[in-house]
C-alpha cells in the first residue's frame, strides 16, 4: 500500500512537470536551473547558459569573463 501511494504521488509530480514542459518555450525545461534559457547553436537548440571569455593566449591566462542567460550579447 505504501509503495502505491509513493507511486501516485510520482505521477501527480510527474504530471505537473509535463504540464512545465508544455508550456515552456521549445518544449524544453532544467530543473536544475530555472534560470538557464534556450538557446540555438549548429543548427540545434537547448537549455543553457551563454558563456564569454577573453584569454592571454601565450600564458593560457582567463583575464575575462561574463556569463549570461541571453542568447545574444
Amino acid at each position: 500500500e505504501d509503495k502505491f501511494a509513493a507511486m501516485k504521488e510520482e505521477m501527480t509530480r510527474l504530471k505537473k512537470l509535463l504540464a512545465q514542459l508544455l508550456e515552456a518555450a521549445h518544449h524544453q525545461l532544467s530543473q536544475t536551473d530555472p534560470d538557464s534559457r534556450f538557446m540555438k547553436s549548429r543548427g540545434a537548440g537547448i537549455v543553457r547558459y551563454n558563456v564569454q571569455m577573453a584569454v592571454v593566449t601565450t600564458h593560457h591566462l582567463i583575464v575575462a569573463r561574463e556569463v549570461t542567460n541571453v542568447a545574444t550579447d
